[in-house]
């Protein structure tokens, strides 16, 4: 059984561990949001920024929506804008 001095080494170690990770974590998805911000708003919209615990993650997400949303296609973008809409309500999402 441990120590009362051991278990609060141990314990102190993992927080130390823990906050190191989330602190890496953190630099990579800013590094990663520097490089998705919407040209015209300067943001990253929420439903990326939820990609940001895995960055390669979130990039790929980034580009399948370019693709779908803003490459040229058979739809303008504002009809593609409201289709996403109209879907997005049909399945009660605020999105």
């Amino acid at each position: 059984m441990l120590s009362v001095v051991e278990f609060e080494r141990l314990r102190s170690d993992n927080i130390r561990a823990f906050l190191e990770l989330r602190n890496s974590v953190a630099r990579e998805a800013n590094e990663a949001y520097d490089k998705l911000r919407d040209p015209e708003f300067g943001v990253v919209d929420n439903i990326l920024r939820i990609h940001g615990v895995h960055s390669r993650v979130m990039r790929l997400h980034y580009d399948l929506y370019i693709e779908l949303m803003r490459r040229p296609g058979p739809l303008t973008r504002v009809q593609r804008e409201m289709l996403a809409t109209a879907v997005s309500a049909a399945n009660g999402c605020h999105y």
